[in-house]
């Protein structure tokens, strides 16, 4: 009896933590503030770990006005005939 109400403790708090993603996913995808106009693109959040993802990034570039810098990567190929 007593390993299966530890069991049952562990799954319900699993569950719980799933729950409060699934809700700040849910929350995510609703915000009218994370859109992007030039793409036309609303913020879609395909997994509900985005939020802790979110939270693991250390460094964010902007110049010394505090905008953010974008960075673009080219890629250039020639073809020699």
């Amino acid at each position: 009896m007593k390993g299966t109400l530890i069991t049952f403790s562990v799954l319900s708090n699993i569950y719980s933590v799933e729950m409060i993603r699934l809700g700040h996913s849910l929350c995510i995808n609703c915000d009218n503030k994370m859109y992007y106009a030039k793409n036309d693109t609303p913020a879609r959040s395909v997994t509900t770990t985005l939020n802790e993802e979110l939270g693991q990034i250390e460094y964010i570039f902007s110049d010394k006005t505090g905008t953010l810098t974008q960075v673009l990567l080219l890629q250039c190929s020639s073809h020699s005939s």
